[in-house]
């Protein structure tokens, strides 16, 4: 799962490398895609190129989804708010938020509302139908521990963009929030031992830190992408192919 912020490293694209920059993004929805993720949140920076250049990639290689992100006019949601996944015998809903905050001087192509007025309906909505909630949100972390300690009934908030670097797990109320650096530069791995119920405690050498049979467990650990993992032949590809791609567009510019 990504949590947004994964295509552009700004909100704006500026005249002279927005088509390289598309072509780079393209590229990563496509890698992403092919080292087995399927789901993705919309973050401010993935809007970079407008809303038409998610919903218009062939084929579809990302599900994106947003609670918040409405069309101006309608208030009507522009991508799926939840997706809901069976893992084993636990029902998982995934669902996302866009920082609306970054978004205010875009009112006419696009709207993110706050959170506080669109979270706790779709929340109200989907309780009763998972047994474990993932959120995956663009908001800072501030924001973040504010959504936690105001619904309990969310399990794990995964954030985007919003510090650099990893975030290790931490836990608010009944939630974990964590991050992994933004834009492919480390992958985030998280075990989690799920009790159904009860407060999370880190996982040491097989032992919780917190000593009672009614704790879920956790543990982490960040894995360099470039340093640790052989490339895969099918991305090298694709990023060779992109990169040929780009400078045959600079030079089409230039004549």
């Amino acid at each position: 799962m990504e949590s947004g912020n994964l295509l552009f490293s700004r909100e704006t694209l500026a005249d002279d490398t927005a088509v390289g920059e598309r072509m780079a993004a393209e590229a990563i929805i496509r890698a992403t895609a092919t080292m087995g993720s399927g789901i993705a949140g919309v973050g401010t920076r993935d809007l970079s190129a407008g809303i038409a250049f998610l919903q218009h990639q062939e084929p579809v290689p990302l599900t994106w989804l947003s609670v918040n992100l409405v069309d101006p006019f309608s208030k009507k949601p522009v991508f799926p708010q939840v997706l809901f996944h069976q893992a084993g015998s636990i029902r998982v809903a995934i669902l996302a938020l866009t920082n609306h905050g970054p978004l205010a001087g875009r009112t006419e192509t696009m709207l993110a509302l706050p959170w506080q007025d669109v979270l706790p309906g779709v929340l109200a909505e989907i309780r009763s139908q998972a047994d474990f909630i993932i959120l995956l949100s663009n908001y800072p972390l501030a924001e973040n521990r504010n959504i936690a300690r105001n619904h309990g009934a969310i399990n794990l908030i995964l954030q985007s963009g919003q510090v650099m670097g990893n975030l290790p797990p931490m836990v608010i109320h009944n939630a974990l929030i964590a991050q992994t650096g933004p834009r492919g530069q480390y992958l985030g791995v998280l075990d989690l031992h799920w009790n159904g119920s009860g407060q999370w405690t880190r996982e040491i050498a097989g032992v919780p830190e917190l000593d009672s049979g009614s704790v879920s467990t956790y543990r982490n650990q960040f894995i360099a992408l470039r340093a640790s993992l052989r490339p895969d032949p099918d991305v090298e590809a694709l990023v060779q192919q992109t990169q040929r791609r780009i400078a045959q567009a600079l030079t089409d510019d230039c004549h």
